[in-house]
């Protein structure tokens, strides 16, 4: 199977107070964590939104369906991916700089033949519907669903595609899905870190 990946970065960081995916961390800025980790978990890399520094890496516009979310996001990497004959495309937003270097692989075990189900990891009673694997083949259930006002969730969306939520140990992840959504998270994960 082939499998792309999208960094989706289009948020508008509000709870953040600045461009979260440039924010600084441990060296390197939020977005570059989330490429160097999922990089090598796919045959290609692009970023929906803002690629900041990032270099080499193309940057997807979502102009046609703006200001609808992060689906947006996902429907600009399902078009990519399908020029490139991808099978499935992989997701992670800019701000999960720990994100798990194994968490692709997991979740490839469970697709199903016809490649028609997205998959998204379950830890506990949470699932994380931004890192996932969603199956081009269904390309045009996302568009079509894209034009509805509001448009749907990625929560929602995943449903629609007959989601497969798989179980992943913690101790089975290299990485975790920690998602950085003010700037005190990031002071928390600083910490959570050197401990």
């Amino acid at each position: 199977m082939r499998v792309v990946g999208v960094i989706l970065a289009g948020g508008q960081s509000r709870r953040f107070g600045s461009p979260k995916a440039l924010a600084p961390w441990r060296g390197a800025t939020l977005i570059e964590h989330v490429a160097q980790r999922l990089s090598p978990q796919v045959a290609d890399l692009a970023v929906a939104g803002d690629a900041g520094p990032l270099k080499n890496i193309l940057s997807l516009s979502d102009s046609v369906f703006a200001d609808k979310g992060p689906l947006a996001g996902v429907a600009a990497g399902l078009v990519w991916a399908a020029s490139l004959g991808a099978d499935y495309l992989a997701t992670a937003p800019c701000d999960v700089p720990l994100l798990p270097q194994n968490f692709v692989s997991m979740l490839l075990t469970h697709a199903n033949a016809e490649h028609s189900c997205s998959i998204v990891p379950r830890m506990g009673k949470f699932s994380e519907h931004a890192c996932a694997l969603w199956p081009v083949r269904r390309l045009a259930d996302v568009t079509h669903r894209l034009q509805n006002e509001p448009p749907p969730s990625l929560h929602e969306m995943h449903a629609i595609l007959n989601v497969i939520a798989v179980d992943l140990a913690p101790a089975a992840l290299t990485g975790n899905f920690y998602n950085v959504n003010t700037k005190a998270d990031l002071t928390q994960l600083s910490k959570d870190e050197s401990e």
